[in-house]
């Protein structure tokens, strides 16, 4: 007899860890996804996955990341070709959705177009919109500006931008900004004027492009010069999930031939107000890290 899910055996769900990583990376990859068993395995080691297997083999999944005590974010809602269409991504965010209740925090997400009405069902409302670029790595070239200086981010700096991260950007993301920086350092950059920490951006390597973001700067002027900085740390392609209302930034971007292919909208459940100081974020970390 068949289950209610449609398999002839029923799913196992569990919680994904770190050893995990391997085997549910094939779902974000099928996907056509950025994804990689690195990051797959902070996510599991930092956040909540769950799982949903079949024959040993995860055939969904989805994620909760803790951005603070009132904060989460859900992402890495997957189900692999076969088993779509029989309510296992819903039945994993609805369990994100207990998570997120149980420890007392607004659970927020990046949606799709596709998404975004069933999200908004649930009761999430949007926030701003986002979108992804793509340029190669060598296309995005700037100078600083007068006044102001671009240098790599050391750990001496990293106290500095943790703070202006969560002023900035009302998270608590110190872990993923300490995996970042640790990924991939030659990306990992501040911005100074007169001394004074004005912005910082953040890289890492992915499946099929390197990642620019996260993208902070109190001066949009700035932001041109440190996205060049971390695009020097990539060979080939480099994505940036811009938000819209970053005009001067997207338009650097077309400047030098970045297409954009595709939106997000991102969205907190009961609140249209995403944390943070909008006009300073330029590119976030990508959908599944807030």
């Amino acid at each position: 007899m068949r289950s209610a899910t449609g398999c002839s055996e029923p799913l196992e769900e569990r919680r994904l860890g770190p050893a995990d990583a391997a085997a549910a990376c094939p779902l974000s990859d099928e996907a056509g996804w950025n994804q990689t068993p690195s990051d797959w395995a902070f996510m599991l080691e930092a956040g909540h996955g769950r799982g949903l297997f079949h024959d040993g083999r995860p055939v969904a999944t989805a994620l909760v990341l803790r951005l603070g005590p009132a904060l989460c974010w859900i992402s890495m809602v997957l189900v692999t070709q076969e088993f779509r269409r029989r309510g296992l991504g819903s039945r994993l965010f609805a369990r994100c959705l207990e998570i997120a209740q149980e420890e007392g925090r607004r659970p927020g997400l990046d949606a799709t177009g596709l998404g975004r009405p069933l999200y908004a069902k649930l009761g999430f409302m949007d926030c701003h919109a986002l979108a992804r670029w793509q340029a190669p790595s060598g296309a995005l070239a700037a100078t600083a500006p007068e006044g102001m200086e671009i240098a790599p981010m050391d750990e001496a700096a990293m106290a500095g931008v943790l703070a202006l991260d969560r002023e900035l950007g009302g998270m608590e993301r110190g872990r993923i900004l300490a995996h970042l920086q640790e990924r991939a350092p030659a990306a990992a950059h501040v911005a100074r004027a007169q001394g004074r920490l004005v912005g910082y951006v953040l890289g890492r390597p992915g499946r099929r492009a390197g990642q620019i973001g996260p993208l902070v700067a109190t001066a949009p002027e700035a932001a041109p010069a440190l996205a060049a900085a971390a695009a020097r740390a990539f060979g080939g392609a480099v994505i940036l999930d811009v938000p819209e209302e970053s005009r001067s930034f997207r338009r650097w971007l077309e400047e030098r031939g970045a297409a954009r292919l595709r939106g997000f909208t991102r969205m907190l459940q009961g609140s249209a107000h995403a944390p943070g100081e909008a006009a300073a974020l330029h590119a976030i970390a990508g959908p599944e890290l807030g």
